[in-house]
């Protein structure tokens, strides 16, 4: 398969390969999207609304529980804007106030799955260079307008970390990413620099920090950014190494995403990796398993 960049042809490996994400238009339809957005809004309507906890990206980000154990299950995590009431969410639609669900969307609802477990994906996915992936992360992402939060600059290598590193990420925007509601922002080519930081379990195994402190990462200037606006139905995969980043959506137009995160069934899963999956009878799902 190729793609056209800048009047270039290249196969989807060279351009995966040099700059460290691709760009495919039109790889689903637009009713499949919109089935995720109908399916998201059903779980949120079972939804507890005493079960969930605020996301803060944060170098001094302290999980909860809730978070560290969210690896197997369907949770709820919202903007850390929400101000509640006497403790209570506010009288708002959750879309509106949630910035995320996760981390197993893939593994408990068949919707996402049959989404992700294809001939498709696994083609693409080895079109990117993966041998034997597993799914070990999949998070439905609101962004919600006016109120979707800026997420900062980072690698999700940090998050997701294996020996040898293998983390490859698949996002599918459900609605048209732009500037103005905080699409994808990548620096191509920046897969081949250093890892930065890990975000890692202390030995106690019951809270998080980077190593190092994000305030000491020389982050890269916003003149190397690149925006990557796309329509529902694209796929963006990026290199788990690549630097992204995305501003806050200040628009009146919602940005939903679905990303899932896919590592080598072969490679090493660290042990320090927030994510943990202890309960043997759900382990990590490979790709190919249909």
């Amino acid at each position: 398969c190729t793609v056209n960049t800048n009047m270039e042809d290249v196969t989807l490996k060279e351009k995966f390969d040099r700059d460290g994400y691709i760009v495919i238009d039109d790889f689903v339809s637009v009713d499949e999207t919109q089935r995720l957005k109908t399916e998201i809004k059903i779980i949120l309507e079972n939804m507890d609304r005493a079960e969930y906890e605020v996301m803060k990206f944060s170098d001094d980000q302290n999980a909860g529980d809730y978070f560290l154990t969210s690896s197997d299950k369907i949770r709820f995590f919202l903007e850390d804007s929400v101000e509640l009431v006497d403790g209570n969410l506010p009288d708002r639609p959750l879309s509106e106030i949630t910035n995320k669900v996760g981390h197993a969307l893939y593994d408990l609802n068949p919707v996402f799955r049959a989404f992700i477990q294809n001939e498709k994906m696994i083609k693409l996915s080895e079109e990117v260079g993966m041998v034997n992936p597993k799914i070990v992360q999949s998070m439905f992402i609101f962004k919600g307008a006016n109120t979707g939060s800026e997420v900062p600059a980072h690698q999700d290598n940090t998050y997701i970390y294996t020996e040898p590193e293998s983390c490859t990420t698949f996002w599918f925007p459900l609605d048209e990413a732009m500037k103005e509601n905080g699409c994808l922002q990548v620096v191509p080519g920046s897969h081949k620099r250093e890892l930065f930081t890990r975000f890692v379990l202390n030995e106690a195994g019951n809270k998080t920090f980077h190593q190092p402190p994000n305030s000491e990462i020389d982050w890269p200037n916003d003149d190397e950014f690149e925006f990557v606006e796309v329509k529902p139905g694209a796929i963006v995969v990026f290199h788990g190494r690549l630097i992204h980043r995305s501003f806050k959506n200040t628009s009146n137009k919602d940005r939903n995403a679905f990303t899932v995160h896919m590592v080598e069934n072969d490679a090493h899963w660290n042990e320090r990796n927030w994510l943990q999956r202890p309960d043997p009878d759900l382990p990590f799902l490979l790709l190919k398993d249909i």
